[in-house]
């Protein structure tokens, strides 16, 4: 019986720590809070998946920007986020390269970024 290469969720928030890592129907999001930038983008997390999970595929990355709130969950609160999965290196589908499906900036209620 061959041996599962799946990535679990487990090994997602071991190698990324995010704030927030969920599964659903193939695909991990992950989501990293925060209140001031530093100058940094969700194109940070992007080269994170990347660098730690060379075959992920990027289905959609961008910012959430949100009014602050106190006691706020991650989700509600302004964050970065990538949805990616990973494809099994023994799947029929997995040609040996990382691609990068969407990468639109994500603009919040009030018209900003």
């Amino acid at each position: 019986m061959a041996k599962t290469t799946a990535t679990t969720l487990k090994q997602v928030r071991e190698k990324l720590h995010p704030d927030t890592a969920s599964y659903r129907e193939g695909v991990f999001t992950i989501r990293d809070e925060f209140f001031y930038t530093h100058g940094r983008t969700a194109e940070h997390l992007v080269k994170q998946v990347l660098s730690q999970f060379p075959t992920a595929v990027i289905h959609d990355s961008g910012e959430v920007w949100k009014a602050f709130r106190g006691g706020a969950s991650t989700a509600q609160s302004s964050h970065w986020f990538v949805k990616f999965s990973v494809p099994d290196a023994a799947s029929d589908n997995y040609d040996g390269e990382s691609i990068r499906v969407d990468a639109r900036p994500r603009v919040g209620r009030d018209g900003g970024l």
